[in-house]
C-alpha cells in the first residue's frame, strides 16, 4: 500500500511531449504547464457484507468457498467465486450469456490470464491449440480473422476504395498469449510446437487468403521471431516506437477521420502514432525478454530489456499530456491529436509498468473524480456511472473535431458506413466506446488501485460490484434512448468479462509467474486475515495456497510440491522458517533469509516429487 487517504500538492517539470487539448484537432506542443494536486482520498465505504445478508439471484453455497476462500463468509468472497463460475470458468455457460472463448489473436493474453491459473485443462489446450496453429503471413503479420489476415470490415461495398485494413494488437497480443501460457506451464515446450494445419476456409470469397498462410511447418518460435520481427522493421519498432504507416496498411489506418480503427476498439481511430499500439508493442518486449530468460538466451533478452527502456521513455515524451495528467490516445498522420479522456488506455498503461509513481497517481485522481478535466463531459462521481467500471471515455467523441468524408459528417469513430450515428445512437453514454462501459477493464483498475491507493481501495470497488452481481448476475445488456443495447459490454461476445475475478490470485494474493518461479507479493485488505485458492495451477500441478495479511503463505501440494517461490518480506526479519509436513508429520524444518526484500524458497528440485503441506512463517 503505497498511502492512505493522501492529499499532496505536487509541481510537476515539463514532459518533451506535452501535448495540448485534442478537442480542437491540436496544434503541437503545449507551452502551458499547470501544477497538478495529487488528491487520492475515497469517501468512506460501506462495511463488508455477510454473504448470507445478501439477497443473491440463484443462491449456491459453494460460492463461499471455490476456487476463491477467505477467513470471511462475505459477499465479496462470494460474488468473486460466482463472476468466475459466469465470466471466467464458465463452467455453467447458459444460452447467449457469454461467448466460450475469444479465438482470434487480439484476446489471446487475456484468455491466457483467465485460463493459467486454474485447472480447466479443455480451457488451456483450446488456447494452446490456437496459438500453435494460427496463421501468419510469410512478412510475419500474424492473421486477425479466422479466414482472412485482415479484419472483415473490407467486404463492404462502401469501404475505402476497397482497400483491406488491419487491426495491429493481434500481433503484441499473440506475443503475450505465449508468455502467459508459458509462464503458467513453467515451460518452454510450447516454443516447440509445430503447425501442421493449414488454413480452412469455408467462404468462397476468401478462399484467396490460403495461398498467404505461411504457418504450415513453423513451430511456435518460429512465429514469434517473425511477428517480431514484423513489428521491428515493416512497423518500425526498432527505432523506439511503432509507427502505422503506408508501409504497413495502405493508408487506412493513419489515424485520421474517415479512416479505420486499428484495434479491438474498432469505433476509435487508432493509427499513425497511437498509444494504444505502442503501449502493447512495450509490453510484448518485456514479454519476448522473459520468453527468452526462460530460454536461456540471455543476450536476446538484454536487447529486448533495452528496447523497453527505450520505448518507455519515447512513449511518455509523446503520449503525456501535462495538463490533462493522462495519456492521449493518437497523433494522426497529419499531426493532430486526439484525446477523449480514456480511462482504459492509462489503466493499461499503468497495469504494464510504463508509468512512473507521479503520473500513476495523477491519474488516478482524475479516475476516482477528484479531478476534472476540461472539456470531459464525466468527472466525479459520474465517471463510474455504470458501476461495474468506469466509463471508457470521459470526453465525448461529438466534442471533437468533425469533416465532411464520403458525403457524410464523420468523427474520429469508425461509424461503420453511417450506420453509428455518433450525435444519436452512439452519442455519449449511449454506447460502450463512446461514454459507455466495458467490463474487462475493471481488471487493470482493481490492479491499479492496489498498487497506486492501496488494496482497501480494490476492495470497495469488489463491493460494488458484489451489490451489482446480485441484482442480475451482470447479465445485462440495456436499450439505450435509441433502441441499441451497446451501452454496456459484458455478456455476448465479451469473453474477456473473466478477467475480472482475476483480481482475487494476482492482486489480492499477489500471486504472480515470472521465468524464475513464482512471485507473491500479497495485498491484503484490512477486512480480512487471509485470502487464498483452492487449484491454483502451475506447472502442470495443484495447489491449495493461503496467504495471510502478515506475509504467511501455506500451500497444499496435492501432486508434489515443484514450485520456487519469491515471497515479499512483509515482517521486516531476516529470516522466514519453512516447515514441510507429510500429513500430519513434521518431516523437515529450514530458514531461509530476506534477500532484497524477499524470501527466495526452493522447492522445484528437491521436493518435486513430495504430497506435503509446505508452512512458511516470516513472523517468528
Amino acid at each position: 500500500m503505497r498511502f492512505k487517504n493522501l492529499c499532496l500538492a505536487l509541481s510537476c517539470v515539463l514532459c518533451l511531449g506535452c501535448f495540448c487539448s485534442c478537442n480542437d484537432g491540436g496544434d503541437g506542443p503545449s507551452s502551458i504547464i499547470e501544477p497538478l494536486t495529487v488528491n487520492l482520498q475515497e469517501k468512506e465505504s460501506r462495511q463488508l457484507r455477510d454473504a448470507e445478508k445478501v439477497d443473491w439471484l440463484g443462491y449456491n453455497e459453494e460460492f463461499l468457498s471455490y476456487p476463491f476462500f477467505s477467513n470471511r463468509n462475505d459477499e465479496v468472497t462470494y460474488a468473486a467465486n460466482a463472476i468466475y463460475d459466469k465470466y471466467g470458468y464458465i463452467q455453467n455457460q447458459s444460452g447467449d450469456a457469454v461467448m466460450w472463448f475469444g479465438t482470434e489473436p487480439t484476446w489471446y493474453e487475456w484468455m491466457g490470464v483467465i485460463t493459467g491459473f486454474h485447472n480447466n485443462t479443455a480451457r488451456k489446450n483450446q488456447l494452446r491449440n490456437y496459438i500453435i496453429d494460427r496463421p501468419i503471413r510469410a512478412d510475419g503479420f500474424i492473421w486477425n480473422w479466422y479466414d482472412s489476415p485482415h479484419w472483415p470490415t473490407q467486404n463492404s461495398a462502401t469501404a475505402i476504395e476497397g482497400k483491406d485494413h488491419y487491426h495491429y494488437d493481434s500481433l503484441f497480443r499473440y506475443i503475450n498469449g505465449v508468455w502467459e501460457v508459458m509462464k503458467w506451464e513453467n515451460s518452454t515446450d510450447l516454443l516447440k510446437q509445430t503447425d501442421n494445419n493449414l488454413v480452412q476456409i469455408a467462404a468462397e470469397s476468401q478462399k484467396e487468403h490460403v495461398t498467404e498462410d505461411a504457418s504450415v511447418g513453423k513451430t511456435v518460435r518460429q512465429k514469434l521471431d517473425m511477428c517480431m520481427n514484423y513489428i521491428l522493421e515493416t512497423m518500425h519498432g526498432k527505432d523506439g516506437l511503432v509507427i502505422l504507416d503506408e508501409n504497413v496498411n495502405n493508408g487506412t489506418n493513419l489515424g485520421r477521420i474517415g479512416d479505420y480503427g486499428s484495434n479491438y476498439w474498432d469505433n476509435f481511430l487508432f493509427g499513425y502514432y497511437d498509444a494504444y499500439e505502442n503501449m502493447l508493442f512495450y509490453s510484448s518486449l518485456l514479454s519476448m525478454q522473459k520468453i527468452e530468460l526462460m530460454s536461456g538466451n540471455e543476450s536476446e533478452a538484454e536487447y529486448y530489456a533495452n528496447l523497453a527502456e527505450t520505448v518507455k521513455t519515447k512513449f511518455n515524451e509523446t503520449f503525456w499530456d501535462q495538463k490533462k495528467g493522462r495519456y492521449i490516445a493518437t497523433i494522426d498522420v497529419d499531426g493532430n491529436v486526439y484525446d477523449f479522456g480514456m480511462t482504459f488506455l492509462n489503466m493499461e498503461a499503468i497495469y504494464y509498468g510504463l508509468t512512473d509513481q507521479y503520473k500513476e497517481e495523477i491519474i488516478y485522481t482524475w479516475i476516482v473524480g477528484n479531478r476534472a478535466v476540461e472539456g470531459d463531459r464525466s468527472s466525479g462521481e459520474d465517471i463510474y456511472h455504470f458501476k461495474i467500471a468506469p466509463r471508457v471515455t470521459t470526453a465525448a467523441i461529438e466534442d471533437g473535431p468533425s469533416k465532411q468524408v464520403d458525403g457524410r459528417l464523420q468523427y474520429w469513430y469508425f461509424d461503420w458506413y453511417g450506420a453509428a450515428n455518433v450525435t444519436g445512437s452512439h452519442s455519449y453514454g449511449q454506447h460502450f466506446q463512446n461514454g459507455g462501459t466495458i467490463f474487462y477493464p475493471e481488471y487493470y483498475d482493481l490492479l491499479d488501485r492496489i498498487k497506486v491507493i492501496g488494496a482497501d481501495s480494490a476492495l470497495n470497488r469488489w463491493k460494488v460490484l458484489a451489490e451489482e452481481y446480485a441484482k442480475d448476475e451482470l447479465y445485462r445488456r440495456p436499450q439505450n434512448d435509441y433502441g441499441w443495447t451497446d451501452m454496456i459490454g459484458i455478456i455476448n461476445e465479451f469473453p474477456e468479462s473473466g478477467l475480472i475475478p482475476v483480481s482475487w490470485v494476482t492482486g489480492f494474493m499477489g500471486m504472480n509467474p515470472d521465468y524464475d518461479g513464482v512471485h507473491v507479493n500479497p495485498a491484503i485488505p484490512t477486512d480480512y486475515e487471509y485470502m487464498g485458492m483452492k487449484d491454483f495451477s502451475y506447472g502442470g500441478r495443484s495447489f491449495d495456497v493461503t496467504v495471510f495479511k502478515n506475509g504467511n503463505l501455506e500451500l497444499n501440494c496435492k501432486e508434489g510440491a515443484g514450485i520456487d517461490l519469491s515471497l515479499e518480506n512483509l515482517s521486516g526479519k531476516e529470516k522466514a522458517t519453512v516447515k514441510i509436513y507429510e500429513g500430519d508429520a513434521l518431516k523437515t524444518s529450514f530458514e531461509v533469509s530476506s534477500e532484497n526484500g524477499m524470501f527466495i524458497i526452493n522447492l522445484s528440485a528437491e521436493y518435486s516429487r513430495t504430497v506435503c503441506r509446505v508452512v512458511i512463517d516470516q513472523n517468528i
